[in-house]
């Protein structure tokens, strides 16, 4: 029997997948008789999934789900170059069987002939093959570092969100943080925003107070910690600086108290 003929008997007779352990095979011969030499081929027409079973691509849809699952797949790699598979596996949960997690949404991916990887923590990315993946992520930052300059440099991150409906929450925090340095989370008035470091209203002074701070902190061989900047800082100004400058992160505190420095050391 052909490849094609087994597939369609096992589409039939095992369509909840298939394994090819050596115990395994000897019962799935009993419903489709193959050579040991059909295995690899069998193998190369089909997918694996975390649970370890085999699938082809109609024990996973129909061609009306699978279109539509390609369809917004090419849609998204036109408009935007990448997109988190997350975000896929979102919208088609419970219309492709057996998918059950992001991990086994990229795989399918795979099969069906797209490049998908996975990016730090911003989870699985599936991409054009050219530009690189990280072209992509980069032009994504520019358009956001261009939304947040007309918005004169702070956004909610729900209008973020909206803007970018193909990717998720993570993959956008890992976008910030590696091609967005200047760009930091905020609190303000108990909603989620992103704000660039130009936005920040800080004193006239501060680059000359903090320099001042910094050097003499140096001078004494003190650690300059955020700590220390900011009692110094409330003391020159005698206000709580960072609150009122909604600077609560030590990180962004740090990265802003940097930009800011003027001095040598």
């Amino acid at each position: 029997m052909t490849t094609a003929e087994l597939l369609a008997i096992l589409v039939l007779e095992c369509p909840n997948g298939v394994s090819f352990d050596p115990m395994a095979v000897r019962l799935l011969r009993h419903k489709a008789p193959f050579e040991d030499w059909q295995i690899e081929d069998l193998k190369a027409a089909m997918f694996q999934l975390g649970s370890g079973l085999w699938f082809s691509c109609e024990m996973i849809s129909n061609d009306e789900s699978r279109l539509a699952f390609c369809e917004q797949v090419a849609t998204w790699l036109k408009e935007h170059g990448c997109f988190s598979v997350e975000r896929l596996f979102i919208s088609f949960y419970g219309v492709l069987r057996h998918i059950a997690t992001p991990k086994d949404c990229a795989s399918y991916l795979r099969h069906l002939g797209f490049t998908v990887a996975v990016w730090g923590k911003g989870g699985h990315f599936c991409s054009l093959p050219a530009p690189s993946l990280d072209d992509n992520l980069m032009a994504i930052s520019a358009t956001i570092a261009g939304w947040l300059e007309e918005a004169d440099g702070m956004l909610t991150f729900n209008e973020i969100e909206h803007g970018m409906p193909h990717l998720t929450a993570e993959a956008l925090e890992s976008i910030r943080v590696h091609f967005l340095p200047d760009v930091h989370k905020v609190e303000v008035g108990g909603v989620l925003c992103w704000r660039s470091a130009e936005a920040i209203s800080l004193p006239e002074d501060f680059s000359e107070k903090l320099t001042m701070i910094v050097d003499t902190l140096v001078v004494l061989d003190e650690k300059v910690s955020a700590a220390k900047l900011e009692f110094a800082l409330n003391l020159f100004y005698r206000i709580r600086l960072r609150e009122e400058c909604a600077l609560l992160d030590n990180d962004t505190f740090m990265h802003v108290c940097a930009k800011h420095y003027q001095g040598e050391n």
